[in-house]
């Protein structure tokens, strides 16, 4: 409907009822495509921002699926730089034995040298010790009779310094059975001896008891008084002389 903006007036003053209402009709009208042209394009923005969102969605997931595949080439970086650490580490432990197998060949092949050395020495002292034998061989003909001689002589010798050793023991065994006679002989005349030396310390022992006896008497009579002690020393006397004139048993 269109707008024109102008009501129709009545006779009596005033605007035409239909024509205002036709105008509000017309504005509501206007008003509800307004809604629904506004509802379309709400709608339009919101399909629009609901796409948007979902590529924004899918950008973060993408985004985050992207992070994981970073994260995940990080740690295979890192677990690959640990393994080519251990690489270099196995490398220089390689090239070490390496070395120590090189230095093991040259120190082989010098000892090897050596050997061959040695061996070229051996071989030259068999080739003179064989020369030598053969030397020897031919000389042991020449010696063979004078090694028989030699081997008569020595059995001649030999029952020799038999017969010498047969009378050397039996001369070693007659000193022998001498030597025990004298041996017995001194035993019993040891005996004797100890016998004799053992009764004159039981003679001993008896005048030193006796000796005792008499000064112990004396020192008891001294130890009286005086006139007592001058009788006591004619007695003591007379015991002394008593004892020196007893005879050895």
């Amino acid at each position: 409907m269109e707008d024109t903006g102008v009501f129709k007036t009545t006779t009596f003053g005033g605007f035409d009822k239909k024509s205002v209402l036709a105008y509000i009709d017309s504005l509501n009208e206007q008003q509800h495509q307004a809604q629904e042209e506004a509802n379309v394009k709400l709608a339009e923005y919101a399909k629009a921002q609901e796409s948007q969102l979902a590529h924004i969605r899918h950008l973060e997931a993408q985004l985050a699926d992207q992070e994981g595949k970073w994260k995940a080439a990080s740690q295979q970086l890192e677990l690959e730089r640990t393994q080519t650490r251990q690489a270099l580490e196995q490398i220089a432990s390689l090239e070490e034995k390496n070395r120590a197998l090189e230095k093991q060949v040259s120190d082989g092949e010098r000892e090897l040298q050596i050997q061959l050395e040695r061996c070229r020495q051996l071989q030259f002292k068999a080739e003179s010790l064989d020369y030598k034998s053969k030397k020897y061989d031919a000389m042991s003909s020449q010696i063979g009779d004078a090694l028989l001689d030699a081997k008569h002589n020595a059995e001649a010798i030999v029952a020799q310094a038999q017969r010498q050793a047969e009378e050397i023991t039996a001369q070693a065994h007659t000193s022998m059975r001498q030597f025990q006679s004298e041996l017995s002989t001194f035993k019993g005349d040891a005996a004797r001896l100890r016998k004799s030396i053992e009764d004159i310390l039981f003679v001993l022992n008896d005048r030193i008891d006796v000796m005792q006896e008499v000064v112990r008497q004396v020192e008891e009579r001294f130890s009286l008084q005086e006139p007592e002690g001058s009788a006591a020393q004619p007695e003591a006397a007379g015991n002394l002389s008593e004892m020196e004139s007893k005879p050895n048993p």
